[in-house]
């Protein structure tokens, strides 16, 4: 049976160099294609049963169903086969991190920033649709945040559950045998409940869930035990977001509640009229990139107008990225009136003290020009043998200008003195779990 280790030659090609992630049944490696010399990804699985030949054959649906989805939002499938009876699957090679990931950091998404991701993830989603393939497990975990030199790209990932709906034929990754599949908190009612003929709605049911949390900060349904957690989802409302974060707006939040409607035939459509809803209910001060497919930005928080008033936070009201209020009071404090006359004040000083530098080196200089020219026009003469006397000095003395001129001291800035004590939107840390049910 094959052991995956460093260094070891899958298919005689695909030399592994580290694990990117491990699971019950295989995991992911980093690897180096021996061909193009190039890096890939290579998920590799153990058989797990008595039944190896029923997991590959689950493994090479997989395969297929990812192969089939040709999206930039999507991971690109690009080999797939077996080494030593462990069937493998590659992939491009990411950088960055998953959404699951970004969400237990601080700072936290930005509205702004949410709607650009999610947008980007639709996309996708939609590719896979159109493909015929429903993806049903959308979640933060499912979704990486590719870090490019132009920005970052949001890429749908693991189709390990998917199904395919080629025209009357269903063709699921997992035989399911009756099993509720998914990750629970994201999981649409009709699949909570484990019916079997669900659709590419589950998929928008889950992307209203995953942006349900990002804007929000939780999942749309909290439970202590699991069982609870799918009959709240299958018959109770869940929370509005506009209560949870007013800044949402109402717009964007019946965005959200119209995508995890119960009733499949009340939800979007598709993925592609969630997305348009999503982009026309971005609230006005909300800076979106251009539509289109491409790299996005996650620094989008524009920069106060110099001299504008420094604006009173109230519980309510919505901070974006930059999240720590000693940052957001630091970045408005250094804008103030006040501070840029200062500023004006002390660049006036520094020009008088370069000016006077400047004439002292002028005089200087122009006062040995005059001495060397006076002794080039002086006229040759044979020396005569003298008693030693020290000739007198030509040149009249002058008195030393001073090397330096004092910089005017400036009074400290009890605004901005205490710059450098301050933390930075790194210092806090919190476990993932307590950052997801902060407001439990």
């Amino acid at each position: 049976m094959f052991h995956p280790s460093p260094g070891a030659v899958v298919s005689d090609r695909y030399e592994l160099q580290a694990p990117i992630g491990q699971g019950g049944m295989g995991g992911v490696w980093r690897a180096i294609d021996r061909v193009l010399q190039a890096p890939v990804a290579l998920k590799v699985m153990l058989p797990t049963s008595d039944e190896p030949e029923a997991e590959v054959t689950r493994f090479l649906r997989e395969a297929r169903l990812s192969a089939s989805v040709q999206h930039p939002n999507v991971v690109r499938v690009t080999d797939f086969g077996t080494h030593e009876g462990a069937p493998f699957i590659t992939m491009e090679l990411l950088e960055g991190l998953s959404l699951a990931e970004r969400l237990d950091q601080l700072p936290r998404l930005s509205i702004g920033e949410s709607i650009q991701i999610v947008a980007a993830v639709l996309r996708g989603l939609a590719a896979a649709h159109d493909a015929g393939v429903v993806h049903r497990d959308v979640k933060p975990e499912n979704v990486f945040l590719v870090e490019g030199a132009d920005g970052v790209y949001p890429k749908l990932l693991d189709f390990g559950i998917s199904l395919g709906t080629w025209g009357e034929e269903r063709v699921s990754a997992v035989t399911t045998g009756g099993r509720v599949m998914g990750t629970p908190a994201y999981m649409a009612p009709e699949q909570a409940r484990g019916l079997p003929d669900i659709d590419h709605r589950v998929d928008v049911y889950g992307v209203g869930a995953m942006l349900f949390e990002m804007i929000c900060h939780r999942t749309p349904f909290v439970t202590e035990l699991p069982g609870d957690l799918l009959v709240a989802i299958v018959r109770d409302a869940p929370p509005s977001p506009l209560e949870l974060r007013p800044a949402v707006g109402e717009q964007l939040s019946g965005v959200v509640l119209k995508a995890l409607e119960k009733d499949p035939e009340d939800r979007y459509v598709s993925a592609r009229a969630l997305r348009a809803a999503l982009l026309a209910a971005a609230p006005p001060e909300v800076a979106l990139g251009a539509d289109i497919t491409g790299p996005i930005s996650l620094k989008e928080r524009p920069r106060r107008q110099r001299g504008s008033e420094v604006p009173t936070l109230g519980d309510d009201d919505d901070v974006t990225l930059g999240d720590d209020p000693a940052i957001a009071d630091t970045e408005m404090a250094i804008q103030l009136p006040g501070n840029s006359t200062r500023r004006a004040r002390t660049l006036a000083w520094a020009v008088l003290a370069m000016l006077a530098l400047g004439s002292v080196g002028l005089w200087m200089s122009s006062r040995g020009t005059e001495t060397a020219t006076a002794e080039d026009r002086e006229p040759s003469i044979e020396p005569v043998p003298a008693p030693e006397v020290a000739p007198p000095d030509p040149t009249p003395e002058v008195a030393e200008a001073p090397s330096e001129v004092p910089e005017p001291q400036e009074e400290p800035d009890p605004v901005t003195s205490g710059m450098a004590q301050r933390p930075t939107a790194m210092s806090t840390r919190m476990s993932p779990r307590a950052f997801r049910e902060l407001d439990y």
